[in-house]
């Protein structure tokens, strides 16, 4: 993921030139917000994620048992065929076409959900998942689908759709406006 700063074209943002057939993971969302207002709550729930972590016990291969650890979250835009972390330099420009009522056909993202756990003092991370995720937009309904790119899903996929869609709801509480429904969800 890219943290550098951005010289590709800005019709691109938003959207992975690569975004793959196969889906592990569907949502289906019925809302009552504009589309504008929901992509920026999206974006600002996403790049809440960012950095966040969950205690958790994780099964370490090379000994018995569990050991205490936690999980991570970091979250990218696409742009093209790259991904750039939610930092506040991504957030002001992606956030500029809402804010001029212009929303996105759809928005894809990568999720890489970090493990680690300690031992004997030492932090040690243990291999990544890594998830695009696209959110596509029509008038009152939401879709999002992911799909398992890496890793061997310490995280179950529903897991993570619910991770995602909660702290998108708890944005809109948060600014005051109607929820949605869950009207299907779908892993593998």
């Amino acid at each position: 993921m890219r943290k550098k700063k951005r010289k590709q074209q800005k019709s691109s943002l938003g959207r992975f030139t690569n975004f793959p057939s196969i889906i592990h993971g569907t949502v289906k969302i019925s809302h009552k917000t504009s589309n504008t207002r929901l992509q920026r709550i999206i974006i600002e729930a996403l790049r809440g994620l960012n950095g966040y972590t969950i205690p958790q016990v994780l099964s370490v291969a090379s000994d018995s048992g569990t050991r205490k650890g936690e999980v991570a979250f970091e979250v990218g835009i696409a742009d093209g065929l790259n991904f750039h972390y939610i930092d506040e330099e991504t957030y002001t420009e992606i956030i500029k076409p809402l804010k001029a009522r212009k929303s996105f056909p759809v928005l894809d993202v990568i999720i890489i959900v970090l493990y680690h756990y300690t031992k004997n003092g030492k932090t040690i991370p243990l291999n990544f998942d890594h998830h695009l995720l696209r959110f596509t937009f029509k008038k009152g309904e939401l879709n999002a689908y992911l799909f398992h790119m890496k890793g061997i899903r310490r995280m179950p996929l529903d897991n993570l759709l619910h991770q995602v869609i909660n702290r998108i709801k708890g944005k809109m509480t948060k600014n005051r406006l109607k929820t949605f429904n869950i009207e299907s969800f779908r892993t593998l």
